[in-house]
């Protein structure tokens, strides 16, 4: 079990400077909120330009689990 942090924890509305504030904060894992994202929490839809935003620009920063909406960077 890893201890990780909310990622509403953190300000931000785009994946990457949330997930890099929590990586500097020393967490390596992260409950992400689509509010992270710019759209709800919980959408009934998800768009593939968001998880795109999510993906590809953070290859180098995190490990993507969407299952649970559980990063790990």
């Amino acid at each position: 079990m890893r201890l990780g942090i909310f990622a509403k924890t953190f300000t931000g509305h785009d994946p990457l400077t949330v997930l890099t504030a929590a990586k500097n904060a020393g967490f390596s894992t992260v409950q992400y909120n689509f509010a992270c994202s710019g759209i709800a929490s919980l959408p009934e839809a998800i768009d593939t330009d968001i998880v795109t935003e999510i993906q590809s620009p953070l290859a180098s920063l995190v490990s993507i689990s969407l299952r649970c909406q559980q990063l790990t960077i």
